[in-house]
């Protein structure tokens, strides 16, 4: 980790991208720059492997790929690219994840039958049909998308967690979603991992969009990444001993990487 000067630990979706689209240019731009100034860029995001390869590193140079680390579903596998955009893993919990597809398929199913949501689709989320629950499987995460149906979402979260939960994490994600992983496999055990990879620099900006109680980004705010300054939108984040929070809901200011509800710049001479 010494190599680097300055360490960016950011969200993908509403944070560093907007929902479900790929790096602007002028984002692209300021990413490779911070990276070419001596900054490692970690993305943590529940996104898979395949979406956040395509999204961010498809838009990086090749030069500058080597400056990306990426952490896909919540934490669920690490992995740098190669110029091909081949994954080339530091590790993954896929194998152990699939071992539990098929409980998990099941559950879904039965716990969305019992409050009266209907069949279980088998499409990608973001193509769901509205008033359908939809099952999306990734790497080592399975994601329950809900179309017309969000208002129904803390009800099946539960009846989840009390099928799986001993032995499976439940969680919200996002506006309409629910992701199911192994219980370690999350941001935590992200920020973990990064952390034990070597000293951190001084300079350590966490970005992320959602970092209420129960939220995958809250799980960033660990003490191994501590000290660090952390973005977030409007209240959404606590105070942490040993992280500085910038709450922001205003508009971008220029030389900030602005997106939907947050604004993060780089601090500390890191821009």
């Amino acid at each position: 980790m010494t190599p680097y000067r300055g360490v960016l630990v950011a969200d993908l979706d509403g944070t560093i991208t907007d929902p479900h689209e790929p790096l602007t240019a002028a984002r692209a731009r300021l990413l490779t720059a911070l990276v070419a100034d001596g900054v490692l860029i970690a993305v943590v995001s529940g996104s898979s492997a395949a979406d956040i390869g395509a999204r961010v590193c498809a838009r990086i140079d090749r030069v500058h790929r080597s400056g990306f680390l990426l952490y896909a579903n919540n934490g669920g596998c690490c992995f740098q690219v190669d110029d091909d955009l081949g994954q080339v893993y530091a590790y993954n919990h896929a194998a152990e994840f699939s071992r539990h597809r098929a409980e998990v398929h099941a559950a879904v199913t039965k716990c969305a039958q019992d409050k009266g949501l209907g069949d279980v689709g088998r499409v990608p989320g973001k193509l769901a049909p509205s008033g359908r629950v939809c099952v999306e499987d990734r790497e080592s995460q399975t994601t329950v998308t809900l179309r017309g149906l969000a208002h129904h979402r803390p009800e099946l979260v539960g009846a989840l967690t009390r099928t799986l939960g001993e032995r499976l994490l439940v969680r919200a994600a996002g506006r309409k979603s629910i992701d199911i992983t192994l219980v370690r496999s999350t941001k935590a055990f992200a920020a973990e991992h990064l952390a034990s990879r070597g000293p951190l620099p001084a300079d350590v900006v966490i970005a992320g969009d959602s970092f209420g109680p129960g939220q995958a980004d809250l799980d960033l705010l660990r003490p191994a990444l501590r000290p660090a300054t952390v973005f977030c939108a409007g209240d959404t984040a606590p105070d942490v001993p040993g992280f500085t929070v910038v709450r922001s809901t205003s508009p971008g200011r220029r030389g900030d990487l602005h997106v939907p509800a947050i604004t993060f710049s780089t601090h500390r001479g890191m821009s």
